[in-house]
């Protein structure tokens, strides 16, 4: 092991393979599955209140009044069959990114016209 990284062991986290977990008969972790979207959905609903759902910005955009799109029940559950596919190089599609990319290669190659990002700064985020 490198010096400097000995000297620093409380910030080394190392990742044991499965194959030396049964070796040193370490359990698996288990997955947690919970549900994180309300954890997710306060972070929005303070976000939208506090930047979105104020005067000025309503004077720029028009809202819906009732904030959030409310997806009607017979909608849940339900896409378009293409809706997952992305295409890469000479027309190939794939719905798992890594996989498509290293099968097929990127549909095109990335320029810095590629990348678009929409900003809005209030007042209120400016001071933040």
């Amino acid at each position: 092991m490198p010096e400097d990284l000995r000297q620093n062991q409380e910030t080394l986290y190392p990742i044991l393979s499965n194959t030396l977990k049964k070796e040193f008969i370490i359990e698996k972790e288990e997955l947690k599955k919970e549900n994180r979207f309300p954890v997710y959905l306060k972070h929005l609903e303070n976000f939208y209140n506090t930047y979105l759902n104020t005067d000025a910005f309503k004077a720029m955009f028009k809202l819906n009044k009732d904030g959030f799109y409310k997806v009607p029940n017979n909608k849940v559950f339900e896409t378009h069959p293409n809706s997952n596919l992305l295409e890469f190089k000479g027309g190939k599609t794939e719905v798992n990114p890594g996989y498509g990319i290293w099968k097929y290669k990127p549909l095109k190659a990335f320029t810095e016209d590629h990348v678009k990002l929409f900003s809005f700064i209030t007042k209120t985020m400016a001071n933040i």
